[in-house]
């Protein structure tokens, strides 16, 4: 069994340790589920956070009741997604974003985006790119594993589970605990908003938070479902300004999750 399939047997069975007490409820008591599915959703908060939970869009639990009912038991998990005190603490101090680069990178203008009340899936209700910028990013990644097919393959991504991701070229040896975390993967695009999550290394999270591009995953850290601390949500570009400070912040992705300091792009 190669190590990627057994890290993500080991994310299946974290996922269905939440799952299971519902799919077994709703086998024992179909009916009885039924009935307090309705009575649940005709409460306002309740049907207005199910719709909340439904406009994220597919993206690793199931697109229903039963996926919105998983997404809740995950709230208590969830942390806080923009300090950086932990990557001081890190003594990992490498970074795979040059030093010159480090100081002409810019801040995001305007404020963070809305992600709204749930920690799964993350997801953009605001500040969302239009078409054409959309696909440029989606050019982008695809011209970064094609210049760099030595490095990284495509393949589903074994996080988000429903999309295709940038994974760790299978000749490279899982280079540190944070790239085992992950299952392998570096990065992937959320298709309804064009954000991403990639794997950064501990200082160039630390700049990345920071000058406002993106912030953790709110399981990031979490032991519920062993996603790393450098596990980070990119917001997505809106102009070719922003597009060309992600591609900075891929790459520098693709350097540290494969151990190479010749990332082409």
């Amino acid at each position: 069994m190669s190590s990627q399939t057994a890290s993500t047997l080991a994310f299946d069975s974290r996922l269905f340790a939440v799952f299971k007490p519902f799919s077994d409820g709703i086998r024992r008591h179909p009916r009885l589920f039924t009935l307090a599915s309705l009575l649940g959703l005709s409460s306002p908060w309740l049907r207005n956070n199910y719709r909340e939970f439904k406009a994220l869009g597919p993206g690793g639990l199931p697109y229903n009741v039963c996926g919105w009912l998983i997404a809740l038991a995950f709230k208590p998990f969830g942390r806080e997604t923009t300090s950086t005190d932990e990557y001081d603490r890190d003594l990992n101090k490498a970074s795979w974003i040059s030093e010159e680069e480090r100081e002409r990178f810019p801040e995001r203008r305007g404020s963070r985006p809305n992600s709204g009340f749930h920690v799964v899936p993350a997801r953009q209700f605001n500040k969302i790119p239009k078409q054409e910028m959309m696909k440029r990013l989606d050019a982008l990644v695809d011209r970064l594993l094609k210049e760099n097919s030595h490095l990284v393959v495509a393949g589903r991504s074994p996080n988000e589970r429903l999309h295709n991701g940038v994974l760790i070229h299978p000749d490279i040896p899982t280079p540190h605990g944070p790239a085992k975390a992950s299952k392998r993967e570096i990065l992937h695009i959320h298709p309804s908003d064009h954000s991403l999550h990639v794997v950064l290394a501990p200082q160039d999270c630390k700049l990345v938070i920071e000058r406002n591009w993106g912030e953790r995953h709110k399981l990031s850290g979490a032991k519920i479902l062993g996603l790393p601390k450098e596990y980070i949500w990119i917001y997505a570009p809106r102009d070719e300004e922003e597009l060309e400070v992600v591609e900075k912040i891929l790459t520098a992705s693709i350097g540290f999750m494969t151990g190479s300091g010749n990332v082409k792009h």
